[in-house]
Parts: C-alpha cells; structure tokens; sequence
C-alpha cells in the first residue's frame, strides 16, 4: 500500500471520527441505543428478548446443544494450548527463510491486513459473530437468565458483538440477587460455552458448502471439443 492510500484512509478515519463526536455531543446517539468509546461504536439492541425466547422454545434441544459445544470447547482448548506450545518451540528452534508468509502483517487473521485474506472474508466473521453471541443469548433465556441487551461493536465495520445477561443471576448468589434465579454451576457452563457451539456449526455449514459446491462442478467430458490454446496473431487470439 503506497503512501498516497494510506494518508487518504487516515484523513478518511479522522472525518469519520469527527462526525461521531459530533452525534454523541448532539445526543443523537444515546437517543439510538449507541454509545461511543473514542471511534467504536456501540449498538445495542433492548427489544431482542422476544426472538430470543421464540428461539430458545425447545429447551431440551439447546441444552442438548449447549453439552455438546462443553465437550467440544474443552477439546478446542486442548488442541489450541498444544498449537501454542508447539509455535513457541517452533519459534525458538527452527529459522525459515523469510518469505511473504512470515511477513508480521500475515501473523494476524485479519480480512485486509493479512495478504492471503481478502476483504470479504468480514461477511463470515461477522456471521460467526452474531452466531456466537445469539448462541449465548439463546441458552440465557433456556436457562432463564435475564438478557439485558445484545449488539454489535463498529469501528467503520463490525469488529465485535456481544450480549450482555444479568451477571448477578448469571455468577451471583441466590444471597445477593434478592430472591431472582441464579444459574447453577451447570447452567452456567452451558451458557459460556453455547457461543463456541455456535461457531463449530458456522464452520461446519461453511465446509458443507464449500464442498458441495466443489463436488459438483462437473469436469468437461472426453467427447467435448474445447480450445485450451491459440496461435499467437491469429484473430482467435483477439478474444
């Protein structure tokens, strides 16, 4: 990226900040359900509760969902935590050539930034985010913990959701939250590890059409004429 990109997407970013410091002293923020931290934005949404409790219906279902994604995430956990020893001795023990996959910009996974990861790849991580957050929205409402708010963080383009439930039903004591239910140490599990459930399912309906899609590609057959080069000058060459 020249320096004529990067000055113009800097005084781009500056325009836009301004323009938030605007609405938020304006107020017209805080009238949407946004806050502002600096340049991200945070959209929350109040009214989600109804999709929610439509969704969560089939509690036997999502509790089934939610066990599945706890055994799941302590295989992940696992697996990562023997990714990074073996990056750390890899590190430390073997010296690649430099090339463009050690580049630092390529150690980050971020759709732009990464040279082997375009643009578009934003649409699956923000899919995978309101399926994560959904995820734990959904088992909140099962297990009957309140959900205050749920939304999304912008900074120019979506880098995070969340949702938020009640953390004194959520991690407090029956003690302390005068007389409202409290999650057990079960519910509780199940509502932290719905959302890595959540992305196990986006991963596994991405590979599915990925492949189907692959698979079905039908390879041109033996018996048709196809051209796969033409002589340079001819007027064949021209198209």
């Amino acid at each position: 990226m020249d320096s004529y990109k990067i000055i113009l997407i800097f005084y781009l970013f500056l325009i836009y900040w301004f323009i938030i410091v605007f609405l938020d002293r304006r107020g017209l923020l805080k009238r949407y359900n946004i806050s502002s931290y600096g340049p991200i934005l945070q959209i929350r949404a109040v009214r989600g509760e109804r999709l929610l409790e439509r969704l969560g219906t089939v509690r036997r279902f999502w509790r089934a969902y939610a066990n599945i994604g706890t055994v799941l995430m302590i295989m992940a956990m696992g697996f990562m935590f023997f990714l990074v020893i073996n990056g750390a001795f890899t590190t430390f023990m073997v010296r690649p050539e430099p090339t463009e996959l050690n580049e630092p910009r390529n150690w980050l996974l971020i759709p732009g930034l990464n040279t082997f990861i375009p643009m578009c790849a934003w649409i699956g991580f923000v899919v995978a985010m309101i399926v994560h957050e959904l995820s734990h929205g959904i088992l909140s409402i099962v297990e009957r913990i309140k959900v205050k708010s749920m939304g999304l963080l912008l900074l120019v383009v979506p880098i995070g959701a969340f949702t938020e439930p009640d953390t004194e039903q959520l991690f407090g004591t029956p003690k302390g939250t005068g007389g409202k239910k409290v999650a057990s140490a079960h519910e509780r599990t199940r509502i932290l590890s719905a959302g890595v459930m959540g992305n196990f399912v986006i991963a596994i309906l991405a590979f599915l059409i990925f492949f189907g899609i692959l698979f079905s590609i039908q390879p041109v057959g033996e018996n048709v004429l196809y051209v796969y080069n033409v002589a340079n000058g001819s007027p064949a060459a021209e198209y």
